[in-house]
């Protein structure tokens, strides 16, 4: 799927970028309130931009799934890492004798939850390797190199938030990882993962959905043909069973490799 770079049928993604831009933009005259003069120029600390660049990134997420699911994503996100996030930040209390007692404000946990998402529904485009042999080598079929994927920045990025303000970052980090891939597997609580925001709150008719029901099943049959096909690719391409079970720390740096 081409990202297009633009925000076009994507009013979730707008909203949450309006209202972190927004939130950070009032935090930050409000804290200058008793100054004067007040400066207009806004300031943008480095985890709101962060956070706004990675947001737009994700907005493939909603045009992928739609806005009804992308919108559940989020409030379900939102919910689990509001209860998870600081029962953790309570118990890591106890256990360091108050050492780590704070949790950096902002939209960490959601950021890190979409990106699990990102991750297992947005298939790699495209690979390309930074050679680091010398100049002789360069021409030869086997030249050592970082091999790196269209995906590769949207993972520094989220890295270089969660250690923005290291170590206090990664629990929130660690906890929307947590979260968006138990969305993803269908592994929270209660059936979680299957709810729904009422089509009603979106201002969709049944009317409507229901003349989108043929388009949505062909989007995802289209899906599942892609998938099926780049298996197939793979499969030809001479991958063994066995490289597909790895570990944990072999397949997040397979993240960043995309290998």
């Amino acid at each position: 799927m081409v990202a297009t770079p633009s925000l076009t049928h994507t009013p979730i993604t707008t909203l949450l970028l309006l209202t972190l831009v927004s939130a950070s933009t009032l935090f930050s005259i409000l804290d200058l309130k008793h100054y004067l003069p007040i400066s207009p120029t806004p300031h943008f600390s480095t985890e709101t931009l962060l956070s706004a660049v990675l947001l737009y990134q994700f907005r493939v997420l909603e045009r992928l799934w739609g806005t009804r699911k992308y919108a559940s994503f989020i409030i379900v996100s939102w919910a689990c890492l509001t209860l998870l996030t600081p029962t953790l930040l309570v118990v890591l209390k106890v256990l360091t004798l108050g050492w780590y007692n704070y949790l950096p404000p902002g939209a960490t946990g959601l950021i890190f939850a979409s990106l699990a998402a990102y991750t297992e529904a947005v298939p790699t485009l495209y690979r390309y390797k930074i050679l680091t042999t010398t100049q002789e080598d360069v021409q030869s079929e086997g030249a050592k190199g970082v091999l790196f994927s269209d995906k590769s920045t949207t993972y520094f990025l989220a890295g270089q938030l969660a250690l923005t303000q290291f170590p206090y970052g990664l629990l929130p980090a660690l906890c929307g990882w947590v979260v968006g891939s138990a969305w993803m597997g269908e592994m929270l609580p209660g059936g979680m993962g299957r709810w729904r925001v009422p089509r009603w709150v979106l201002g969709e008719s049944k009317q409507k959905s229901a003349g989108k029901q043929f388009e949505g099943l062909r989007r995802r049959l289209e899906e599942e043909g892609s998938r099926d096909g780049m298996r197939a690719v793979t499969s030809a391409g001479g991958v063994q069973p066995g490289e597909e079970q790895r570990g944990m720390l072999g397949r997040f740096a397979g993240y960043f490799t995309s290998s």
